[in-house]
């Protein structure tokens, strides 16, 4: 080996690389433990991969409660690979020949870039087009829904088909765009809807009515000029609009109070109830 390739190695600064380093980062920011490792573009792969299997699980959130407990043990085990990858290859390596990232001030800067831009993106992306939990804090659906109940709903099944009579759905309440509520679906854009003593007509026919509970189903029933619980219109359903009600239809504040919601204003299909007591799992019908 000749004097200059000695003297340029000899200006390189080796250094120690630490397990117990390597794993730290790694939980800070998934890859950043092999950034440490000089390992920069496997870095990038492997948190480039994350993010688009994370989506692709979350896309099959909306099988079942089961699926979804699968979907997040596979996403556990590949950050648990991640950092056991950052370990074994920082013992494995043993030292390093430093690159111009390898400073603590580029770790630091990763970091804050992975924390407080793109995971937030990340999230409001999924939250916004995919899935999105929500917890019930009202008994105006019960008893398919109780209060503190938890559930899934899909932020894309109604991009490929329109709404449908009896989905449950969570939707802006119009009078405190801040509130988001949950209501069933009981009659579509252009119905003629209407409500006497309690029994629902759709276009001046009776429709089944599986979903409704009442306290006093047989009366004595509020007049409608005086409170619509029990009757309600004739009113037609504007375009792009839903009439929806509460099944606790006794105790609801729902379409019959506050007029229609508009199409716009659905944010997702209420799919299945993933945390309750003596409730996981189940379908919401």
């Amino acid at each position: 080996m000749n004097k200059d390739r000695m003297g340029k190695i000899k200006k390189l600064k080796i250094k120690k690389r630490r397990p117990t380093i390597a794993l730290l980062l790694s939980f800070a920011t998934p890859g950043l433990g092999q950034i440490y490792n000089g390992q920069i573009k496997k870095a990038i792969v492997l948190y480039l991969t994350g993010l688009f299997l994370g989506i692709i699980l979350f896309f099959l959130f909306i099988t079942n409660v089961y699926v979804m407990i699968c979907c997040l043990v596979i996403l556990i085990c590949y950050f648990l690979y991640i950092c056991f990858d950052a370990v074994r290859n920082s013992s494995k390596l043993k030292q390093i020949i430093l690159k111009p990232y390898n400073k603590w001030y580029f770790y630091i800067i990763i970091a804050l870039v992975s924390g407080f831009v793109i995971n937030p993106s990340y999230r409001n992306f999924i939250k916004h087009n995919i899935v999105q939990a929500y917890r019930i804090r009202s008994s105006g659906m019960e008893p398919t829904l109780l209060v503190n109940d938890h559930i899934v709903t899909s932020k894309f099944v109604y991009n490929y088909k329109g709404p449908i009579r009896g989905d449950v759905i969570v939707f802006v309440y119009p009078e405190d765009p801040r509130k988001d509520f949950v209501k069933r679906i009981i009659a579509l854009p252009g119905e003629k809807v209407e409500i006497k003593n309690k029994k629902i007509f759709i276009n001046d026919k009776p429709i089944t009515d599986p979903w409704g509970v009442y306290r006093e189903r047989d009366g004595p029933f509020v007049p409608g000029d005086l409170r619509p619980r029990d009757n309600y219109g004739p009113r037609v359903v504007p375009s792009n609009s839903l009439f929806v009600l509460g099944d606790n239809r006794d105790n609801s504040q729902d379409s019959r109070y506050w007029g229609f919601i508009d199409l716009s204003a659905v944010k997702g299909k209420v799919l299945y109830i993933y945390w309750a007591k003596n409730r996981i799992g189940m379908n919401v019908k």
